[in-house]
């Protein structure tokens, strides 16, 4: 619960950039530009609370006039297959000006095989499933932002991104069934695939920063629509088979408005406000005799998010910092499925507060905050229609599920940016958590609506600079977790400890030979809660760069480097489930960069990266 892939922000602000778009920028930044990072972890008042990852902010002094930029190409190697993809990222900026633009092309090729064994303790019944999934995406797109800045204190801004793909995915499930002495074969077949590239996908949005005095006025508005059609033919053993064609669109429509008074001591006081109104449609009509699967099915979901904050950040001294807030969000869902309407509304309150004492010429920091956010809900979960992925097997959503919620309290502690200490505890209300029951004639996945949880992690760290081109960084944490669900009317309880241990070495021999090397691994105990590892689990990594120049680079990276022999389990008293992946673990991926253009630096005008924080926290 809260686990996700952190944020991104620059110099304080969250970058208007796709995620291609933003790599190809801090690729093309030098190193000495990045000033420091500060890692964010509790969310507060002024960032959506619905999204609960942390952020890692960027301080750079990256004020360049001219033009430059970064060419890409990378192979990852993942799943048995190769996936090629490519990114240009150009720049042109002036004193008052900046343009850029990155087209992008992503292949995705990408090979699942995995094996399931299935048992009935009851009955003395089993099945062993084979289920391989072979998926080919090709994406293409291009993104581009233009700022002008009128004074030091006023600038505005646009951008949009434009993108197309082509999908094709077949998935085959075969398997035998063995009740007595009664054996049973079967093999399914899904191929589902898009009519080539068309309909491209729009992101669009405007920008505007105004300072007065001591005022910010920060506006923005975005607009996103995209459209997906997806062709599917069943060949399932019970049926004839059949074509589904799936038709989906969903347009999103967001403002912000937010105001900050900055303070004579350094503090500030922040109010804003946001609005997110998101509409999705999708159809799925059958060609040929569906059966038990389904002829025609619609769903139409209607989102609607409106939120006000106001935070507080006030300075104590020189090394104690406060800061609360407080966002209140009103969230109406509509969800309309084959003539019947399921609806959800809620008015929810979420508080943030945070005290830090830092202690700079020591090095020391010690921080403590509270949280409250809730998670966002991906319109699957909450799509009713039954998606077959084999003859006897099917997942499906539930329009019923509320809002989940975290309430978050951290601690750490920091001594000579070398030792660390973090304690972390979670407790996690109505989570949807995914579940699998036998229902006697199907095997039905789905969501449960009650799960909740408590968690705790307490965590030491280590990072030292060991010699001029040696840095090791280490950790170790322990971690409990309780939680309990009902599924299919039955509770379901679980309680455990789990112990995780990393190592990452960081060798940087670039001064005489430029090159930089990155070795870590990771080890993790076995575990059980509603779906458990059952063995140790491990990850592994080794990533060399070869720098040559100022003209570009080369990267390979190597993943999975020890074999993960874990099996997933879940069950209950009537049903156990175990599932372990097949074939080669291992991942390859080999990067060839290009800097492009040439330019010239001129002074930053950033604030200072306390201020920063102290907005990003609250």
């Amino acid at each position: 619960s809260g686990k996700g892939k952190a944020e991104i922000y620059i110099n304080g602000k969250k970058p208007k950039l796709t995620e291609d778009a933003l790599w190809g920028y801090l690729e093309s930044i030098p190193s000495s530009y990045v000033k420091s990072v500060q890692i964010v972890t509790e969310r507060g008042s002024a960032v959506n609370s619905r999204n609960g990852h942390g952020i890692v902010n960027l301080i750079i002094d990256d004020e360049r006039i001219g033009s430059y930029g970064f060419a890409r190409l990378r192979s990852d190697y993942l799943g048995e297959r190769i996936s090629p993809s490519a990114t240009l990222y150009y720049n042109y900026a002036q004193k008052k000006y900046q343009l850029n633009f990155c087209p992008y092309f992503k292949g995705i090729n990408h090979l699942f095989n995995e094996l399931s064994e299935y048992r009935y303790p009851e009955t003395g019944s089993s099945m062993i499933s084979r289920y391989k999934e072979d998926d080919r995406y090709n994406i293409l797109g291009i993104s581009s932002s233009f700022g002008y800045q009128f004074t030091n204190t006023k600038s505005i801004g646009a951008y949009v991104t434009i993108g197309t793909y082509s999908k094709d995915v077949c998935n085959t499930t075969d398997g035998e069934s063995f009740v007595g002495d009664i054996i049973t074969e079967w093999t399914d077949r899904v191929q589902s695939k898009s009519p080539g590239y068309r309909l491209p996908s729009i992101n669009a949005g405007v920008f505007s920063d105004l300072e007065f005095s001591r005022n910010l006025l920060s506006l923005s508005a975005n607009f996103s629509n995209s459209r997906m059609d997806i062709g599917s033919v069943y060949s399932l053993h019970d049926s004839p088979g059949f074509i589904q064609n799936d038709s989906e669109r969903n347009t999103g429509f967001a403002l912000n408005a937010d105001y900050t008074l900055l303070f004579q001591n350094g503090g500030n006081l922040s109010a804003g406000f946001e609005t997110f109104t998101a509409f999705l449609k999708e159809n799925a009509q059958s060609l040929g005799d569906a059966g038990i699967y389904g002829n025609n099915l619609n769903m139409t979901l209607w989102e609607i998010i409106n939120s006000l904050y106001v935070k507080l950040s006030h300075p104590i001294g020189k090394y104690i910092n406060l800061q609360f807030g407080i966002r209140g969000e009103h969230y109406d869902r509509k969800v309309d499925f084959d003539g019947k309407r399921y609806t959800h509304n809620e008015i929810n309150l979420f508080p943030s507060a945070s005290i830090s004492f830092s202690i700079p010429n020591l090095s020391q920091y010690i921080g403590l905050s509270y949280s409250t956010s809730s998670t966002p809900i991906y319109y699957m979960k909450l799509n009713p229609e039954k998606k077959w992925t084999s003859s006897n097997t099917y997942k499906t959503g539930n329009p019923y599920l509320p809002l989940s919620y975290i309430h978050s309290l951290s601690l750490s502690y920091n001594i000579l940016d070398t030792y660390s200490f973090s304690c972390y505890y979670s407790k996690g209300i109505n989570f949807s958590e995914e579940y699998t029951i036998n229902n006697g004639d199907y095997i039905e996945s789905g969501y449960a609506a009650d799960f909740k949880s408590d968690f705790l992690r307490m965590c030491l760290g280590f990072s030292k600079q060991v010699s001029s081109f040696l840095m090791v960084k280490a950790d170790t944490g322990i971690s409990y977790s309780k939680g309990k669900a009902t599924l299919s009317e039955n509770p379901v309880e679980y309680e455990y400890w789990d112990w995780t241990m990393g190592v990452r070495l960081f060798f940087d021999i670039s001064r005489r030979y430029k090159i930089k090397m990155q070795l870590g691994g990771e080890v993790s105990s076995p575990h059980s809660s509603l779906s458990k590892k059952t063995g140790w689990h491990t990850s592994s990594y080794l990533t060399i760069q070869k720098i040559f120049g100022n003209w570009g680079e080369i990267r390979g990276t190597v993943g999975n480097l020890l074999y993960d022999k874990s099996n997933n389990w879940f069950g209950s008293e009537s049903f156990e489930r175990y599932t372990r992946q097949l074939g080669n673990p291992m991942n390859f991926s080999l990067t060839f960069g290009v800097y492009l253009g040439k330019m010239k630096s001129r002074q930053a005008e950033t604030r200072s990266s306390s201020s920063i924080t102290s907005r990003l926290i609250l």
